[in-house]
């Protein structure tokens, strides 16, 4: 069976992630270990969730599965603009911030073994206005056939961070049909939320950003 490693110190939080993730994880192997030990075991886990706020520096974990190709997603329970930058800029699978809901945990860790990666709406406008900053784009390269023009329309909004009101408020439509333009988008693009989709927009040069 896969093995699914939470890295973090022992505690009741982790306890109560791991008590989640094992109900709802039949296909995986879910085990707790501090990260003290993750590098002295002897076999890799398929996926690790690892605690940025450990006592111990974290990033050899962090590259030893990236480097095997491993699902790495990191866990912040501070909002440190610096690190999260530096770990954006490794194409980590998953962002997690302390807070999330046991449903969006559940959807998270869903998402990543699906092959998207999984921002949580916290750290989002962190970590895409760095992308914007550093991300160079020369020229829109927007594909045919994906979205509709009104899609388009939606999808540029969203790079500019405008929520379903304000969406809607723009575009002369309601929040509702605001909503179900997201959702088709999502659909299409076949990501798993609004961040997703803006990232996808952003690195296929869909979108230039000023």
């Amino acid at each position: 069976m896969k093995k699914f490693y939470i890295v973090m110190e022992a505690s009741l939080f982790r306890d109560g992630i791991t008590e989640i993730l094992k109900n709802e994880l039949n296909n995986f192997q879910v085990c707790t270990i501090n990260p003290s030990e993750v590098l002295n075991q002897p076999d890799l886990a398929e996926v690790i969730i690892v605690n940025l706020d450990s006592e111990i520096d974290v990033t050899p974990i962090i590259s030893k599965y990236q480097n095997a190709n491993k699902k790495v997603i990191v866990w912040a329970n501070e909002l440190n603009e610096g690190q999260l930058t530096e770990l954006f800029k490794l194409n980590l699978n998953g962002y997690l911030y302390n807070g999330i809901e046991k449903e969006d945990l559940i959807n998270a860790i869903t998402s990543v073994l699906k092959g998207d990666v999984y921002i949580d709406n916290k750290l989002s406008p962190i970590l895409l206005e760095d992308y914007v900053r550093v991300h160079t784009k020369r020229q829109v390269d927007r594909p045919i056939g994906v979205l509709t023009k009104r899609e388009w329309e939606v999808l540029e909004l969203m790079v500019k961070g405008y929520s379903n009101e304000r969406l809607g408020q723009e575009l002369f439509i309601s929040d509702k049909t605001a909503k179900n333009h997201v959702s088709s988008i999502l659909s299409k693009m076949k990501v798993c939320d609004r961040t997703n989709a803006v990232l996808k927009a952003l690195k296929n040069d869909w979108y230039l950003v000023s």
